[in-house]
């Protein structure tokens, strides 16, 4: 016995999507998981790029970050963060290291770095 099953009429409803919004209020790392979604999905990052364009405008990421973005991803980097920094370079006063030098004129930097407490 054989049944063929015909699919109801079934209207079809246009959903109205929200508006898009700015990338500056996204997380820093949401672009990034999207070009990880493309990469996954075997695009290029130059495609990739034309997507992300086409949805966020001329504004977004550079071709040139997406490029990277791939490049780390086909390196094994699939961290959603960036590495730590160091941060800003410490301060040191010119004046404590010109006293120093003048005390001793045969100081060595490793002194000079030990006694100021900077690091190498």
């Amino acid at each position: 016995l054989f049944v063929e099953v015909v699919p109801a009429e079934v209207p079809i409803r246009h959903i109205q999507l929200p508006p898009v919004p700015p990338l500056e209020t996204l997380p820093k790392n949401y672009l990034r998981h999207i070009c990880l979604h493309y990469f996954l999905c075997g695009k290029t990052a130059k495609e990739t790029h034309k997507e992300i364009e086409s949805v966020y405008g001329e504004k977004s990421k550079s071709l040139t970050q997406i490029y990277e973005f791939f490049r780390r991803f086909h390196n094994g980097n699939f961290a959603w963060e960036d590495r730590k920094h160091t941060g800003r370079p410490i301060e040191t006063d010119v004046g404590k290291i010109t006293e120093l030098i003048e005390e001793n004129k045969r100081i060595r930097l490793f002194d000079l770095h030990k006694q100021l407490g900077m690091s190498k």
